[in-house]
């Protein structure tokens, strides 16, 4: 479940297909326009600790390294 959109110095909106989730960026967080992607239910990197479970969705941000 991924979702990607080309956001630029003006800042823009991201949302997933269901609607389960939304990532405003702000007018000036970038200094030149990226495609920035969203995947909802990624792999775990690692494992959970035991006796712990996952509670909430794993969301992976890309691209990785990207800075705001």
């Amino acid at each position: 479940n991924s979702t990607s959109a080309q956001i630029g110095v003006d800042g823009g909106t991201i949302q997933s297909s269901d609607g389960s989730f939304v990532m405003e960026i702000p007018s000036g967080a970038l200094k030149e326009t990226k495609q920035i992607t969203i995947t909802k239910d990624s792999s775990l990197i690692g494992q959970i600790p035991e006796g712990y479970g996952k509670r909430t969705p794993i969301i992976k941000f890309e691209p990785e390294g990207l800075t705001f």
